[in-house]
């Protein structure tokens, strides 16, 4: 009796199967996927801080390194108060050390292109002036973060 019991509990899942009767699936939690703990590039917190957008760094860290520099020339299209405060951080440096970071380079080259398609993104075109700035420091040349770090602390 207990082994004929057995095996009709063995038998019966596939005797479902076999007679068209279907189970009922498993219904299995779906856990959120956890995504690796970005790390900021110290380029792009200089820059938030530059522009007093230190309280970007959380929305920053959902941004994968290689578009950090389009997300913030993005976002500084998109606030022109921003971008003063970035000229005049890119002003220092070229003073200092005769040029601008890599990376604040890239942010300029980025502008340039949003700049260039800015109705078709929905970006407000810069006006003359900004477009001026944008372009001559775009022009500057580029040395490592580093360099410039190390400029500034010989400067003063």
């Amino acid at each position: 009796m207990i082994k004929t019991l057995f095996i009709a509990a063995l038998l019966l899942p596939a005797c479902a199967g076999a007679s068209g009767a279907k189970a009922a699936p498993k219904q299995v939690a779906a856990l959120p996927a956890q995504q690796p703990q970005q790390v900021i590039n110290l380029s792009l917190m200089e820059a938030l801080v530059a522009v007093e957008r230190a309280d970007m760094v959380g929305v920053f860290t959902f941004v994968p390194e290689e578009n950090s520099a389009l997300a913030m020339a993005d976002m500084l299209m998109r606030e022109h108060k921003s971008m003063k405060l970035f000229f005049r951080k890119l002003g220092k440096d070229k003073k200092v050390a005769g040029g601008i970071s890599e990376w604040d380079k890239q942010v300029l080259l980025y502008m340039v292109g949003l700049d260039a398609n800015a109705a078709s993104l929905g970006v407000e075109p810069l006006s003359g002036k900004l477009q001026k700035q944008v372009y001559e420091f775009s022009l500057m040349p580029a040395y490592p973060l580093q360099v410039i770090v190390e400029k500034r602390r010989s400067q003063g």
